[in-house]
C-alpha cells in the first residue's frame, strides 16, 4: 500500500515540476485561446491534466505590433501604438458633489497612470523591450452644455454658477487626491463654440480640457456634445496626424491610420460617475481581446438615498445579473449605457455609424429614437455595422440615481419609448443585421421578439394579475367589483394624461402608486395565507416561489452584491406603478422632449416644443416671463461668475497701446460710465489685484513645499 502512496506523491511532484510555468504570469491578460494552449481540444476525462500540460510555456516570445489582437506584422515603418483613451464626460446642471465625484475618479486614474508609466520606464532599464499592458495614453474632455448666462458683464462673458463650481472643484479635488500637490493655473481660450479651459495633469502627456458650449453658437443637449467630441477626437485629430506623417509613411499610411483608430478608444462618462482605475483597465482588456468588439460596458451601481434609490438598486441588480448576462452569452448586449462605456474609435468611424449619428430628427419616431436615448441608438448603429457590444461584470461604476418620484418618472419617460423604438428597429431589419453581425442568430432575434411582445402586454397582464390577486386574497369580493376597483384609478389616470398638466399627472401617479403599494402588500399577505392553507402546493404559490427563487439564486451567485436582494420587497410593492402606470405615462407624454432630470424652471422654457407653441400662437411675452424678469432683475454679487477668459498660451506683443489680446472674451462696448465711476472702478480693480497677488504668493509658497514632498514620495 505504501508503494502506491509513494508513487502517487512522486507523480504529483513530477507534474508540478513540469507545469511550474503556469503559476507565473508575464502580465498578459485576456489572450486568445490559441496563444494560451498548444492544442485547441482538451481531454474531457483528465481535464485538469490536459489544461496544465497543454499550456504554453512563454507567450511573450511572439512579437506583436501592438494592434491589440496579438497578430504578427510585416510593417516596416511602425510607430508607438500604445492605446489612447479619451475620457469624454458631458455636464449640464450637476451639483458640486457630483462634479467632485467625477473629478476624483479622473485624478485617481491620472495618479495610477503616472505610476504605471514610471514602472514601465524603470523596468525598461533592466529589460529592454518591456511593455506595460496596463499603461495607456489618456486625455480628459468635459463638454459643458449651456455654460453661459445671457448678456455680458463688465469684464467679459458671464459663465453660469455651474461652471464656477466646476472650476473651483478642479483645484480643490486635485489637492485632496494628490495630497496637497496643486495643478498649474488654468489656461483659458476663446473658441468658435464658446470657450475652453485647460489644466495640465500629473502625467506629462495628460490634460484636462473643459469645453464650454454657448447654446447660441452650437447645438445644445447631450447627443450633440457626443457628436462634437467624436468628430473632434476621431476626425480632426486624425486628420492632423495624417498631415504630419504623410511624407514619412506614404506606403503604410492607410494601414497606419487603421491601426491607430483601432487603438483609440472613447470612454463615455456622465458628469456624476464614480469609478476606479481598475474598472477602465478591465474594459480596455476586453477591447484588446477581440477587434470586433465595438463597445464594452461595466456594472452600474446606483447611489443615493431614499425609497426610489432602493428600488433602482434592485432593478439595476437583476437587470445586470439576468438580462445583460443573458444577452452577453446568448448573443451580445444591445445597449451600452453612456454613463460608463468604452467605445472603439475604428468602430465609430465606420460607415453608417458616426455619420448617421449626426442626423437631425425630423419625424416623431426619429425624435424618440435619436434624442431620447442617444446611447442605445449609437449601440444600435454599431450592431447593424457588425460590431459586438460586450458586458464586463467586474468593471464597476457608481452613478447618482434619481431620488425623487417625479424625477424618476421623467427619466423613465425618455428611456421606455427609446428602448422600444431601437429594439423595433433591430427586429424590422433582423435579416440584414443577422447577415452583417455574426452575434445575431435566429433564436436570439426570437428571444428579443418575445421580450418585445411581452413588454407590450405587460400593463394588461399586470392589470389582470392584480384583479386575480385581489380575488384570491378576498374571496368574498365579486369579480365585477374587483374589476371596478382596479379599473377606476387606471381610467382616471389615462384621462389625466390627455387633459391635465404634467405636474398633475405626476401627482396622480404618486397617489395611485401609494394605493397600489398598499394593495400589493395585502396581496402578499393573501398569497402567504393561501400558501400556508394549501401547504405550498397551489399554482400561484409555486409560481411566486419560483420567481423569488430565481432572484435569490442570482443574488447568491453575486455575493458582493447580495445586499441588493433586500430591496426586492419594495420592488414587489412597486410592480403596478412601474409596469403599468409608468408605461401609460411614457406613451402619453412622448411629445415632451425635456430631459427630465437636473432641470430648473428656467431651463423648462428651453423646450423646443414650448418655443414652437409660443411662436404658433403669436405670443411675444407671458406672465411667467414677466415675473421671472422682475425677480431676477438684481443679480447676486456673492458668486464670482464673471470671467475674463484669456488665452493662456500667448499675450499681445503690443503692450503700449493698451489693446487686449484677440483671444480674450471681453466686452468693450460699454462706454456709458462717467469719469468718476471709471476712476472708482479702476481703483477697485487695482486693490483687488494686489490682494489676489498677495494671496497667490502665499499659496504658491505653501504649494511648492507640499508639491516637492509629494513628488519626492512618488518618485521614491
Amino acid at each position: 500500500m505504501w508503494q502506491v502512496i509513494v508513487v502517487g506523491i512522486l507523480g504529483f511532484l513530477n507534474c508540478v515540476c513540469i507545469t511550474f510555468h503556469i503559476w507565473t504570469n508575464n502580465g498578459s491578460k485576456l489572450l486568445k485561446y490559441d496563444r494560451l494552449f498548444r492544442k485547441p481540444p482538451y481531454c474531457g476525462i483528465f481535464l485538469d491534466l490536459s489544461l496544465m500540460l497543454t499550456r504554453c510555456k512563454d507567450i511573450s516570445e511572439e512579437t506583436t505590433d501592438g494592434t491589440m489582437n496579438g497578430e504578427k506584422t510585416t510593417t516596416q515603418n511602425r510607430i508607438d501604438c500604445t492605446p489612447s483613451v479619451y475620457f469624454c464626460a458631458t455636464m449640464w446642471h450637476e451639483t458640486e458633489t457630483e462634479m467632485t465625484q467625477l473629478l476624483e475618479s479622473i485624478f485617481r486614474v491620472d495618479y495610477n497612470q503616472h505610476l504605471q508609466k514610471k514602472h514601465e520606464i524603470d523596468v525598461c532599464k533592466r529589460r529592454q523591450g518591456y511593455k506595460n499592458e496596463d499603461s495607456y495614453k489618456f486625455e480628459v474632455h468635459i463638454f459643458f452644455d449651456d455654460a453661459f448666462k445671457d448678456g455680458k458683464g463688465k469684464r467679459g462673458i458671464i459663465v453660469n454658477e455651474y461652471v464656477t463650481k466646476l472650476e473651483k472643484a478642479v483645484s480643490d479635488t486635485a489637492k485632496v487626491v494628490y495630497n496637497g500637490f496643486e495643478l498649474e493655473k488654468v489656461k483659458k481660450y476663446e473658441t468658435p463654440y464658446g470657450a475652453r479651459f485647460v489644466w495640465d495633469l500629473l502625467r506629462e502627456d495628460a490634460k484636462l480640457v473643459v469645453h464650454l458650449k454657448d447654446k447660441k453658437r452650437i447645438r445644445n443637449r447631450k447627443r450633440w456634445s457626443q457628436v462634437m467630441y467624436l468628430y473632434y477626437l476621431l476626425s480632426f485629430k486624425m486628420t492632423e496626424f495624417k498631415k504630419l506623417h504623410s511624407k514619412d509613411h506614404e506606403e503604410d499610411l492607410k494601414k497606419l491610420m487603421i491601426d491607430i483608430s483601432a487603438n483609440t478608444f472613447i470612454l463615455a462618462l456622465d458628469g456624476d460617475v464614480d469609478f476606479k482605475p481598475e474598472a477602465v483597465t478591465l474594459l480596455l482588456d476586453r477591447m484588446k481581446k477581440d477587434p470586433l468588439v465595438g463597445a464594452a460596458c461595466g456594472r452600474i451601481h446606483p447611489i443615493g438615498s431614499g425609497p426610489m434609490v432602493w428600488y433602482q438598486k434592485f432593478e439595476y441588480a437583476i437587470s445586470h445579473w439576468l438580462q445583460k448576462a443573458t444577452e452577453h452569452v446568448f448573443g451580445c448586449v444591445l445597449c451600452s449605457p453612456g454613463c460608463f462605456s468604452l467605445f472603439r474609435g475604428s468602430a465609430l468611424i465606420a460607415d453608417n455609424v458616426m455619420k448617421t449619428y449626426t442626423r437631425i430628427a425630423k419625424k416623431a419616431e426619429q425624435y424618440v429614437q435619436y434624442d431620447q436615448g442617444e446611447d442605445r441608438w449609437l449601440c444600435t448603429l454599431l450592431l447593424k455595422q457588425g460590431y459586438r457590444v460586450e458586458y464586463c461584470a467586474a468593471s464597476d461604476a457608481l452613478t447618482f440615481a434619481p431620488e425623487g418620484f417625479y424625477e424618476f418618472y421623467n427619466q423613465r419617460r425618455r428611456w421606455a419609448p427609446s428602448t422600444m423604438a431601437n429594439i423595433l428597429d433591430l427586429l424590422m431589419d433582423g435579416n440584414t443585421v443577422r447577415k452583417n453581425n455574426q452575434n445575431f442568430s435566429r433564436p436570439y432575434i426570437f428571444y428579443h421578439l418575445f421580450l418585445f411582445i411581452s413588454s407590450i402586454l405587460t400593463p394588461g397582464t399586470i392589470f389582470l394579475l392584480i384583479i386575480g390577486a385581489i380575488l384570491t386574497a378576498f374571496p368574498a369580493i365579486e369579480p365585477w367589483l374587483a374589476l371596478l376597483i382596479n379599473g377606476l384609478p387606471i381610467a382616471i389616470f389615462i384621462i389625466s394624461i390627455f387633459l391635465a398638466k404634467e405636474d398633475t399627472q405626476l401627482l396622480l401617479a404618486a397617489i395611485f402608486s401609494t394605493i397600489y403599494s398598499l394593495v400589493m402588500l395585502v396581496v402578499l399577505i393573501g398569497l402567504l395565507k393561501e400558501g400556508i392553507e394549501s401547504q405550498f402546493c397551489s399554482v400561484t404559490t409555486v409560481f411566486f416561489c419560483f420567481v423569488a427563487g430565481v432572484f435569490l439564486v442570482a443574488a447568491i451567485l453575486h455575493p458582493m452584491e447580495m445586499s441588493c436582494i433586500l430591496h426586492g420587497v419594495l420592488y414587489f410593492l412597486a410592480v403596478p406603478s412601474m409596469s403599468m402606470l409608468l408605461i401609460f405615462y411614457s406613451v402619453g407624454n412622448m411629445h415632451r422632449v425635456t430631459w427630465g432630470t437636473r432641470e430648473n424652471n428656467s431651463q423648462k422654457g428651453d423646450d423646443p416644443s414650448h418655443s414652437v407653441r409660443k411662436r404658433s400662437l403669436g405670443q411675444t411675452c407671458s406672465i411667467g416671463d414677466w415675473c421671472r424678469n422682475i425677480l431676477c432683475l438684481n443679480e447676486r454679487t456673492d458668486s464670482p461668475v464673471e470671467h475674463n477668459i484669456t488665452d493662456g498660451a500667448s499675450k499681445s506683443p503690443n503692450k503700449d497701446n493698451g489693446t487686449e489680446n484677440d483671444n480674450k472674451i471681453n466686452n468693450t462696448d460699454d462706454k456709458s460710465k462717467t469719469s468718476k465711476e471709471t476712476w472708482k472702478h479702476n481703483q477697485y480693480q487695482k486693490t483687488t489685484k494686489r490682494v489676489k497677488a498677495r494671496r497667490q504668493e502665499q499659496k504658491v509658497s505653501r504649494g511648492k513645499s507640499k508639491g516637492k514632498t509629494f513628488l519626492r514620495n512618488v518618485n521614491n
